[in-house]
């Protein structure tokens, strides 16, 4: 899938879940789809100061910046290398990382379960603040 596609498709359901605001989610209740695509994302909840999203990396998410947002991230299940500016850290299970605005970040996954987080971006999220660099 183009990136014009997947790009397009994270906003369509960013945006028909923007209103979900649920005060309670079980996340061993939350299903991905079984596909062939590399990054999946469940919207939680999302108000003007934040969105909190689940997210599935199957392999890895391309070096990028949000120029506006900080962002944390939960680690849930599975493992990868991470880059974190000139940082490279190997997250886990239970790993809470925290990715300032204009900080430049990556994931490679490497274990062999899929790697799940709880990714929280400050202000509101709406899909367009993702600057990919080289």
């Amino acid at each position: 899938m183009n990136l014009s596609k997947s790009l397009f498709l994270f906003i369509s359901t960013l945006i028909s879940a923007l209103s979900v605001g649920q005060n309670q989610v079980n996340l061993k209740e939350l299903k991905f789809e079984q596909n062939d695509e590399n990054i999946q994302v469940i919207p939680l909840a999302s108000d003007t100061n934040s969105s909190s999203f689940y997210i599935q990396v199957v392999e890895r998410v391309k070096a990028h910046v949000h120029k506006n947002h900080s962002e944390i991230i939960y680690v849930v299940q599975g493992e990868a290398k991470m880059i974190l500016g000139s940082d490279t850290l190997q997250i886990k299970e239970g790993d809470f990382i925290e990715i300032p605005k204009n900080t430049i970040h990556a994931v490679e996954v490497t274990s062999l379960e899929d790697l799940r987080v709880l990714s929280t971006q400050s202000p509101k999220f709406i899909g367009v603040d993702r600057h990919f660099v080289e």
